[in-house]
């Protein structure tokens, strides 16, 4: 059972009323939105905000800024769940324009990549081939380079830098097992 949250009491109530009920009934739970939206109602209730009209980006931006996060995702979090919701109210008409202007932050990457030159990349290799396949994952091809992240698939698409990979691996390691998974002609 959710906890009871304070009552709405902004020009804003009432969109945001509906606007978690649309989302709701798309099957979403929306409870951590629904606290954010909770806070802006508060402090719109709290600057004398009466009108509709009176949400400008200013106020937007006063409620961003009385809300400081220290994590960029906390920030982008808050800011999309603005932005949703006045993007909502745009596409019913309850809005001409969207009062969100503001730009989320960026956020770098939790692990930084580390670049092997040559001898650690030989290196590597060495310790790779030394390997036996896992036991649950016997069938793998160890041709393919092994990436993880966003940037895996753009990364590996190029075929010649897989072709001299593989030459290089098989090299090291022998001719590779057919895979189960590689496309039989």
């Amino acid at each position: 059972m959710r906890a009871a949250c304070t009552e709405l009491g902004s020009p804003l109530a009432e969109p945001i009323r509906c606007f978690l009920a649309t989302k709701r009934a798309l099957n979403r739970r929306f409870d951590t939105e629904e606290k954010a939206l909770h806070l802006l109602d508060r402090h719109l209730s709290e600057r004398g905000v009466v009108h509709l009209e009176d949400v400008t980006p200013a106020v937007v931006d006063a409620f961003l800024t009385s809300r400081p996060r220290q994590r960029p995702r906390s920030y982008n979090h808050l800011l999309g769940v603005l932005r949703r919701l006045f993007d909502w109210m745009v596409d019913q008409g309850m809005l001409v324009t969207s009062p969100h202007r503001l730009r989320p932050r960026r956020e770098t990457a939790r692990r930084i990549p580390y670049l092997f030159d040559l001898p650690h990349a030989c290196r590597l290799i060495e310790v790779a081939a030394a390997l036996r396949p896992c036991a649950s994952n016997g069938s793998h091809d160890p041709t393919l380079p092994r990436a993880s992240g966003a940037g895996a698939a753009r990364d590996a698409s190029s075929a010649s830098a897989h072709h001299a990979f593989a030459a290089e691996f098989e090299a090291v390691t022998g001719p590779a097992r057919p895979s189960r998974y590689r496309r039989r002609v």
